[in-house]
């Protein structure tokens, strides 16, 4: 009986775990499961920087359609311009509008929209001809830096004058982990050749 016993005692003993081979393994089993934690909250995050990005993406474009649209209907305020000056650095930017060039020649104060920055965002405010004014926040992302436009006088084959815009944004878009990246956009667009 005592023999029996005995051989029972040692299958127990073999089938055991020693208390050096459990910290061992739940110290490897915790440093996997870090790891992989670890993982997910890199993927999680780049997710969630990828899914603003795509909103950046959204807005930006919204922006750049209403901006391409206003230039297209429009002539750019040049009346801060020199005589020989054929570029401006600016930051705002004033479209005066008509359906045709003789109309905003003719008229004293046409309808107008400025755009400009103002606390990280960019502003789109209409005037029309009864002084009525009308505000917009372009985009919700809020921009690094106030927008700037750079206005370039361009010389049509006959002897005409229109001018390119080049719009450009900085965006400050949030990773989720406390910190931020910067997505510039620029666009630029050419104001109305106008029909007379």
């Amino acid at each position: 009986m005592k023999r029996m016993e005995q051989i029972a005692k040692n299958k127990n003993q073999q089938k055991s775990f020693t208390l050096v081979e459990m910290i061992v393994v739940v110290g490897i089993l915790g440093l996997i499961t870090g790891g992989l934690l670890l993982s997910m909250r890199g993927i999680l995050s780049s997710e969630l920087l990828l899914k603003r990005m795509q909103e950046v993406e959204g807005e930006s474009r919204f922006m750049m359609d209403v901006f391409a649209q206003d230039a297209a209907y429009s002539t750019i305020n040049t009346s801060s311009w020199l005589a020989e000056q054929n570029e401006s650095f600016n930051n705002k930017l004033i479209f005066s509008f008509a359906e045709k060039k003789s109309d905003i020649e003719n008229l004293n104060d046409p309808a107008r929209v400025v755009y400009s920055g103002e606390a990280n965002t960019l502003i789109r405010t209409y005037t029309n001809t009864q002084k009525d004014e009308f505000k917009t926040e372009l985009n919700i992302t809020p921009l690094f830096k106030d927008p700037y436009f750079l206005i370039k006088k361009v010389r049509t084959p006959d002897g005409g004058e229109n001018f390119m815009v080049i719009m450009s944004l900085i965006f400050q878009v949030s990773t989720g982990t406390g910190g931020t990246t910067l997505l510039p956009i620029e666009t630029s667009v050419m104001s109305r050749t106008f029909e007379f």
